[in-house]
């Protein structure tokens, strides 16, 4: 059986169609409870300073850069620091939630609101988990980064302004696709994690660079056919986005479960 990409997404959307409750209402809680969250407990903690509403309203839902600088005493500024590190970690453990309520939907299983807060219940393995990716890809890009400055060194003097910015550019550009590709190593990791309980962290990463071996490619191809939808969710400022989560989220479970055979015991000839 060879990998369709139309079939995968076809049956994705058919997941969605069926689906009670509906998925959209379920990204909307996931949204909420996410970025919602994060905007109104920094909404509070910033009203509580000497800025006015506005100023507080602007810095909480674009970034502290966009509140009135000399505003914030140190002791704020680190309770603002705490407080994004702490709703960034709670979001990254309601996102590994999010993403076992897209294998439930994809496979015609119970899926509801209640996947979004079951993720809490490993968020020991989930954080481990994190921390080891994360680690993982800062060492498979020390390599470059040690060849990035070297090409900068030896350019530094032969190159003008312009030349040297242009060569920066490149390097930066390379930079990015060798860190995607990296990371497209570990794609799988979480859907391991959350459909073996009993692996340990180490082993869900290893089984995903096992199995991504061959089909980084295919999955890139995969992600980029989800462009022109992000594109559109951004013209609708997002609520189309509300649509398209649980579609990805389904789609990404469809390919995970052909890859590993759990949809088909047939498997097929990677593409690269």
């Amino acid at each position: 059986m060879d990998f369709n990409r139309a079939a995968l997404k076809a049956d994705a959307r058919a997941a969605i169609g069926t689906a009670k409750p509906h998925p959209m209402m379920v990204t909307l809680v996931f949204r909420l409870a996410t970025a919602g969250l994060t905007v109104l407990v920094m909404f509070i903690a910033l009203a509580s300073g000497s800025g006015t509403l506005t100023d507080a309203l602007a810095g909480a839902a674009l970034g502290l850069g966009f509140y009135p600088e000399g505003l914030l005493t140190r002791g704020q500024l680190l309770i603002m620091i705490f407080l994004n590190l702490v709703m960034g970690l709670f979001s990254a453990v309601m996102g590994v939630g999010y993403t076992a309520y897209g294998m439930h939907l994809a496979r015609r299983e119970r899926a509801d609101y209640q996947d979004l807060i079951d993720s809490f219940g490993i968020t020991g393995r989930i954080l481990r988990t994190m921390l080891l990716t994360f680690v993982l890809v800062v060492l498979w890009l020390i390599p470059y980064g040690v060849m990035m400055t070297a090409v900068l060194a030896v350019t530094i003097q032969r190159l003008d302004f312009y030349g040297l910015m242009a060569v920066y550019f490149l390097l930066v550009l390379g930079m990015i696709v060798y860190g995607y590709l990296i990371e497209l190593r570990y794609a799988m990791t979480y859907f391991f994690l959350l459909d073996e309980p009993e692996m340990g962290v180490r082993e869900a990463v290893r089984s995903s660079v096992q199995v991504m071996r061959g089909w980084k490619w295919t999955y890139c191809k995969l992600q980029l056919s989800f462009l022109g939808w992000a594109l559109l969710s951004c013209m609708t400022m997002g609520v189309l986005g509300l649509w398209l989560s649980p579609y990805e989220a389904a789609t990404y479970t469809n390919f995970y479960d052909f890859i590993t055979s759990r949809r088909s015991t047939a498997r097929i000839r990677p593409e690269w």
